[in-house]
């Protein structure tokens, strides 16, 4: 039976997996949708051996019971929503099992056991038994599009996000980490989350719901109901390169003046919506950062849209590096150089934690 490390996190707007075998790293992204379907709506997803259909638009899994589809099968066949008000955990089965099935279809095996380590927001980690005690018993038999799978669950390890970008720190830096209090700050599409460690003992955990999504309702609150998925893609783009081409692709006016005017009045609505959610967010790391902070550790998918702003407040709250007098104590994704394998993907930055954490453990 062949056994693989699997590293997953369970983003908000994306499921990141990271699976490493004797022959090397592979990775994926399944969309963040789940939805419970009664079985019978599931039979015309079913796969052959010698199926040509990928497998990430193909997911549905049982568990306890019932059948969900997963990703983007959840999504563009049930509609269904990303369910940001729940807690990850609720659905984290779910999207385990369902990247287990992936690799499985990939490779068309029907057993596999595996060592897994995962991330979670830093107030959901205290439920990590519960959800460990629930999967080990949800892998040992479960319906696929492919037939039942068997999978044993050998070593699992669960931690707060952003701990992957905090080891790699620790490592690079340990004179620091052990005699300073360093933070940790995650900003993610459904929430931002801090913790810190003082003498490299965590010893601080917050959550708040300022995530990115908070940006996009804000803007199709003031102007209209644009396509969620488009405008996140939208104006993470713009923002992060500056090109208004981005934006002009989900531009609704007919005639070169209406767009032109949309355009502008768009544009003006970003910026004036990030203001706002920067002061709130800023507002929520004043109170939580401590006053000694030593240096500060960032990572997530939202910070790229929010740079250079988020960064330059960040610097406010540290002392000029001691051995870099002209540099300030705010690291970003711990300088991510994705290996081929995910820097295919497209993902970025985004993969920097999970990616750290599988390296780690």
């Amino acid at each position: 039976m062949p056994k693989i490390k699997v590293a997953t996190d369970f983003g908000g707007s994306s499921t990141k997996v990271i699976i490493e075998t004797e022959a090397g790293i592979e990775a994926f992204v399944m969309a963040s949708e789940t939805i419970e379907v009664p079985k019978m709506m599931l039979q015309g997803y079913t796969l052959g051996s010698d199926s040509q259909v990928n497998p990430l638009h193909s997911v549905y899994v049982s568990c306890q019971g019932k059948y969900y589809a997963v990703g983007s099968l959840a999504a563009g066949r049930f509609d269904a929503f990303r369910g940001l008000k729940k807690p990850k955990v609720d659905q984290a089965a779910i999207k385990v099992l369902g990247a287990a099935w992936v690799y499985m279809a990939n490779h068309q095996i029907d057993q596999m056991e595996i060592d897994l380590v995962c991330c979670l927001p830093p107030g959901e980690v205290k439920q990590s038994s519960n959800f460990e005690t629930a999967l080990r018993k949800a892998l040992t038999k479960f319906d696929t599009p492919s037939g039942i799978k068997a999978v044993t669950l050998d070593k699992y390890r669960c931690f707060p996000e952003g701990m992957g970008i905090f080891i790699k720190h620790a490592q690079e830096r340990p004179e620091i980490v052990s005699q300073h209090q360093v933070a940790t700050f995650i900003l993610g599409f459904r929430n931002a989350s801090l913790f810190s460690a003082t003498g490299g003992r965590l010893d601080y955990f917050r959550s708040t719901d300022l995530g990115f999504t908070k940006i996009v309702k804000d803007i199709i609150d003031l102007m209209g109901d644009y396509h969620e998925d488009s405008l996140i893609e939208a104006v993470s783009k713009y923002r992060i390169g500056g090109d208004e081409k981005f934006l002009e692709a989900i531009l609704r006016g007919n005639t070169p003046n209406d767009r032109r005017q949309e355009l502008s009045t768009l544009k003006k609505t970003i910026e004036a919506v990030i203001e706002r959610y920067l002061a709130l967010l800023t507002g929520w790391l004043d109170e939580n950062l401590a006053a000694d902070v030593r240096e500060i550790l960032v990572c997530g998918g939202t910070v790229d849209t929010l740079n250079p702003e988020l960064l330059n407040w960040l610097r406010t709250k540290v002392p000029l590096r001691t051995d870099k007098p002209d540099r300030y104590g705010v690291f970003l994704h711990g300088g991510f150089n994705p290996p081929p394998e995910i820097a295919a993907l497209g993902y970025g930055n985004r993969f920097a934690d999970i990616y750290y954490l599988s390296q780690f453990y």
